[in-house]
């Protein structure tokens, strides 16, 4: 009796890991933006007198708002506040 062997192996398939690093930065910047939001809603409850505490204004925290998610608010408003404070 003859016996056949074969190779029973199938072929590997790599799944692309591209569309999962695009979600995640889909998934990253969107998170991002919400807490840019609440942040930037919290400064506009402010009033100008306590804005001015901080060294900031108005228009500081409208700026804010329209800086791209790849730049840090944060850090913009304080580079912000630090220069006017010397001025005020």
């Amino acid at each position: 009796m003859t016996t056949f062997t074969t190779n029973t192996t199938r072929p590997t398939t790599q799944i692309s890991s591209a569309p999962h690093q695009f979600m995640r930065k889909i998934r990253s910047g969107l998170l991002e933006w919400q807490a840019r939001r609440k942040q930037i809603a919290t400064l506009r409850r402010l009033k100008s007198g306590d804005l001015r505490d901080i060294g900031l204004i108005e228009h500081d925290i409208s700026a804010a708002g329209r800086l791209p998610l790849s730049t840090d608010a944060a850090t913009s408003l304080h580079r912000t506040s630090l220069g006017r404070s010397r001025n005020w």
